[in-house]
């Protein structure tokens, strides 16, 4: 038969762990600590912690384990911790109260408990801990007094052992038995310890010995254990006492630090050891066996350690290179690539290759000099590179020549009959010319025409009030009554205003005599005007923050924090239309302590009612807007 279920029954809903921004309700049910909590008040509500016993009751009782006692954690009841080798259980809600204080805490299970060095007039409890004898802890297994750790009826080994703490540091405090590095040895504390270096013996004792250095390996010398020398550029330490075996005898020794000997150019009558380093043509080889005569092109006794160049001049056709050697020839840079004889000169690819492509300054262009590839020379403004062997063409001769580097070469004032070049810059009126090709001036409009020029950078040549019979640029400004006006050519001038009719000048600048209002005393104002004048009106100031009564003025902006208790704030007393003062609740608090806006004998919304705000959260603008309806709410 089936079952029917009275879903109307089914009352309880699990919300998970408490949390005071949720909203609960009557049959909720929620985990608080250690413990779970059914909601037994009618009303919905929020943030009252299940504790208060008005809105929830206990419904099973628990434990929640949250491991070492901290003092910033907030505790609730139920809540477990170990603290000083025993675990307590929170009672009451708490933060910062430290176990065992009997008002929050109830002790739950007794632990052991460290009670530092052995003392023979200490009364010990069962699970105290002591250290005894520098390196091991004893647990008491009976209540007892004046019974040294060995006796076993009274106690048991915890733990034998050390402490290893790396490298020495001189700001650590350290404890007996911790173990450092200083030097080549390990030391140990025999005592607690804060700043006292390794080698102060009434607070350490040394636990390993190092290694120890004696120097050059000699062959008839005994070395033992941990003795290192030095053989070579490279360092070897003893793994057994030996006497008689070199270091490179595997069985008898290791290498301990890899080093370098650099031994200069190569020498055929010189002894080589394992690391030695020599340069031999453009390369650094390293020595790989102790060697003598062997050249470093052998593989056998050498491996190349790094490859480089040897930089040697210029060509020498007499001269035998060998790889790896650069020299230089004509603007370029080559490298050696297999060894020459006398006479083989760069050109020849089987034995040589470019290195660095070069190139060589040959001052201003002469036309009766030879010139070679990448050659450079000036000519005007503007640096030209040889794209090949020539004499005689002028660098503008783009098959022979192109350009390097453009640039300028200012002339100064512009004049007539003068050699310019291209890139050369001259002055003429307000603006900048630069010659586009070789030419002897004649007159300046004639030879722009020409397109002999271009225009580098404009300007303007301001020449105070026209004058008659003056030679005028174009672009020169000159002012005339209270307007400024532009020469659109070079002329000589005669009269402004036939000058003006036959397009020799154009307004630049229309002048007149009104003037603006002075700005004294309206700092922060900006100008507003009706179509015929101009007037200072007040610009949007920054928001503020008050919390008492305060008189506002147009554009200010107020975070009225209310927190502190109700107060008013009063609008301007002369209101003109468009005048606006902006409100905000600024500390969530209008809904508890209303703030109150005083209308200051104009109306708000039309009503003679000062208002009221009462709405947390809210903000809003008053703006000013006849004597009938005074401020409205944007």
């Amino acid at each position: 038969m089936s079952q029917i279920i009275d879903l109307g029954k089914l009352r309880f809903y699990f919300a998970g762990d408490w949390d005071v921004a949720t909203t609960y309700e009557l049959n909720d049910i929620v985990k608080y600590g250690g413990n779970i909590y059914v909601y037994t008040y009618g009303l919905k509500t929020n943030s009252h912690v299940p504790t208060d016993t008005t809105y929830w009751a206990l419904m099973i009782e628990g434990f929640k384990f949250q491991g070492v006692y901290d003092n910033t954690t907030a505790y609730r009841i139920g809540d477990g911790v170990t603290h000083g080798g025993k675990v307590y259980v929170c009672i009451l809600d708490s933060t910062g109260n430290t176990p065992p204080n009997a008002t929050y805490w109830s002790q739950f299970a007794d632990g052991i408990q460290w009670e530092g060095e052995y003392d023979n007039t200490t009364a010990y409890q069962k699970n105290d801990i002591v250290t005894y004898g520098g390196n091991s802890l004893y647990i008491s297994k009976l209540d007892t007094t004046g019974n040294l750790p060995s006796d076993t009826t009274y106690w048991d080994a915890f733990i034998n052992g050390i402490s290893a703490q790396g490298i020495y540091n001189n700001a650590t405090a350290y404890v007996k038995n911790d173990v450092v590095a200083y030097g080549g040895n390990l030391y140990r504390a025999t005592g607690d310890t804060t700043g006292n270096l390794p080698s102060d013996t009434t607070k350490w004792a040394e636990f390993l010995g190092g290694i120890k250095f004696r120097g050059e390996y000699a062959g008839a010398t005994s070395y033992a254990l941990n003795d290192v020398v030095s053989y070579g550029s490279t360092l070897y330490r003893a793994k057994n006492d030996t006497t008689g075996n070199d270091p490179e005898t595997t069985a008898n020794w290791e290498v301990y630090i890899v080093g370098y000997d650099n031994r200069g150019a190569y020498d055929a009558a010189t002894t080589y050891y394992p690391n030695d380093l020599v340069q031999y043509g453009g390369s650094t080889y390293r020595a790989k066996v102790a060697t003598t005569g062997n050249l470093p092109t052998s593989t056998t006794h050498w491996g190349t350690f790094s490859l480089g160049t040897e930089i040697t001049g210029a060509y020498d056709a007499t001269v035998a290179y060998v790889v790896n050697q650069l020299v230089t020839y004509g603007a370029n840079v080559y490298r050696c690539i297999a060894n020459t004889t006398a006479g083989d000169d760069p050109t020849d690819t089987a034995k040589w290759e470019v290195y660095a492509t070069g190139t060589r300054a040959r001052g201003t262009y002469d036309n009766t000099t030879d010139y070679v590839l990448n050659d450079v020379v000036g000519y005007g403004g503007s640096l030209y590179r040889a794209l090949g062997n020539t004499t005689g063409n002028l660098p503008t001769v783009t098959a022979n020549w192109e350009v390097y580097q453009s640039g300028i070469s200012v002339q100064g004032n512009w004049s007539t009959a003068t050699e310019y070049f291209p890139g050369d810059v001259v002055v003429y009126g307000g603006n900048t010319w630069r010659a586009l090709v070789a030419h002897s001036s004649t007159v300046h409009a004639t030879d722009l025409a020409a397109s002999k020029w271009e225009k580098f950078n404009g300007g303007v040549r301001f020449r105070g009030t026209w004058a008659t019979s003056t030679d005028y640029i174009t672009d020169d400004i000159v002012k005339s009554g209270s307007s400024s006006y532009i020469a659109l050519s070079d002329h000589t001038s005669n009269n402004f205003t036939n000058d003006l009719n036959a397009a020799k000048w154009q307004e630049f600048a229309e002048g007149g005599s009104y003037v603006l209002p002075a700005t004294a005393n309206n700092v922060g104002k900006y100008l507003s005007s009706d179509g015929s004048s101009y007037v200072w009106v007040n610009g949007e100031t920054g928001w503020q923050s008050i919390t008492t009564t305060h008189s506002a003025v147009s554009t200010e902006r107020l975070f009225t924090d209310t927190s502190g208790g109700a107060f008013t704030v009063t609008l301007p007393a002369s209101p003109t239309i468009g005048d606006y003062v902006e409100l905000t609740d600024g500390a969530s608090s209008w809904d508890v302590n209303n703030l109150t806006v005083a209308r200051n004998g104009s109306n708000i919304q039309g009503n003679s009612l000062d208002m009221v705000c009462d709405v947390k959260d809210a903000g809003l603008t008053l703006v000013y807007s006849d004597a009938t309806n005074g401020w409205r709410v944007k």
